[in-house]
């Protein structure tokens, strides 16, 4: 048993990474209209990406204003109406001449739509002027179901105050305002739809809000994306760092800042870096050793100088051998590794003691390959047993000292 100094290093493979990966949900719906990147190119904040056909929110868009210009027209008659005292009966009838125009409308719009399909078969018509016909007929449905509500939903509404009893003027004003209400409520609606659309035809072009290095592309063999699907996914590089997981036997003797050696092995030369465990994760994950044995194991991630970040910059996903000294202590007091043995969780070793070998317990504060460090059970000048596995020797067995 002597006192000396203890260091014990530990290597582990691990690999560099840029810290984190973005990956890039489309919030749109529609075809992919152009991918302006590959994959492993490095973007910036403001690169373009890719972009989808807005063609259908600018439809719905063009469709929505034409509706809402409609409301606001009736809304605006509803007013005139009251000042100019025309009798509800009278404005109800004019909503119904409205009804049947937009249907009338809408026949026409459906007669050229059916026959724009068999213009595009034939070659007659571009795709352009056939979707400008769906576009108008599918306008032209809507203002027609529209128009149908706006006259059935008066109509209830009249029939509704006049069974009430109320006097003809009370009628009138109650009737208006009622309308009036309604429609501003729906017009207030629209305008949120259609900020909302705005949004939408704004986000149909994509540009990269970080930088990073694209490392795969979701969307490349798509010739339409919906939105939630992931569209592209980035290596982020703004932290480049070193990555591991060790055995749970090591990570105890870990820290944040215990300094790490990185070896990073290209076409036979070696490149030395440095840096200092930054994070430790709380929880051990099970996997399979080399011999396919369970092995329990802690993720870390190691913290890179900017310098060394400069360095390595295009070498997230390399591997690298990452160097620990989870141990290092002067003037301890060591026995031989092989002096000592386990039964039941704890760790013993055997003493000589008047020429018999006496098992004795002991704590560790540490061990390596070759040495043991005591913390307690054992005093100096205690003579120990260099090999606990000796042939015959147990509790209370006679010993003689080597010379």
């Amino acid at each position: 048993m002597t006192r000396k100094s203890v260091q014990d290093s530990y290597t582990e493979e691990g690999v560099l990474s840029g810290g984190r990966q973005y990956t890039l949900f489309s919030e749109v719906s529609g075809p992919v209209q152009r991918i302006a990147v590959r994959e492993n190119q490095t973007v910036t904040p403001g690169t373009l990406l890719y972009i989808i056909d807005s063609q259908d929110y600018l439809y719905q868009k063009e469709q929505l204003e034409s509706e809402r210009s409609g409301l606001e027209a009736q809304k605006n008659k509803a007013e005139i109406s009251r000042v100019m005292t025309l009798s509800p009966e009278e404005y109800i009838h004019s909503l119904a001449q409205q009804a049947d125009s937009a249907e009338a409308a809408l026949t026409a719009a459906q007669t050229r739509y059916a026959a724009a399909g068999e213009l595009l078969s034939s070659g007659a018509i571009s795709r352009n002027e056939y979707e400008e016909l769906h576009a108008d007929f599918e306008m032209k449905k809507t203002a027609a179901a529209a128009a149908r509500e706006r006259h059935s939903e008066s109509r209830k509404s009249l029939l509704s105050l006049k069974s009430s009893g109320m006097d003809d003027a009370a009628l009138n004003e109650q009737f208006y305002s009622s309308d009036t209400r309604a429609l501003a409520a729906q017009i207030e609606a629209m305008d949120i739809r259609l900020r909302q659309l705005g949004e939408s035809i704004e986000k149909c072009v994509v540009r990269a809000d970080r930088a990073g290095i694209v490392s795969s592309l979701p969307l490349s063999g798509s010739s339409y994306l919906s939105a939630g699907s992931p569209a592209l996914t980035l290596d982020v590089t703004d932290t480049l760092c070193a990555e591991a997981d060790v055995l749970t036997a090591v990570a105890p003797f870990l820290s944040k800042g215990t300094p790490v050696t990185i070896r990073l092995v290209l076409r036979g030369s070696e490149e030395i870096y440095s840096g200092e465990i930054a994070e430790i994760y709380d929880y051990a994950t099970c996997g399979r050793s080399a011999l396919g044995t369970a092995e329990y194991r802690v993720h870390i991630k190691v913290a890179l100088p900017e310098e060394t970040q400069l360095a390595l910059k295009n070498k997230s996903g390399y591997g690298v051998l990452l160097s620990f000294c989870p141990y290092s202590a002067e003037n301890v007091l060591t026995v031989p590794g092989s002096a000592v043995f386990s039964e039941a969780q704890q760790s013993y070793v055997y003493t000589i003691s008047n020429g018999r070998a006496v098992k004795t317990p002991v704590e560790l504060s540490y061990r390596t390959v070759s040495d043991a460090v005591i913390l307690s059970g054992l005093n100096e000048g205690d003579t120990v047993i260099s090999y606990a596995d000796n042939e015959g020797l147990c509790e209370g067995a006679r010993v003689r000292r080597m010379r």
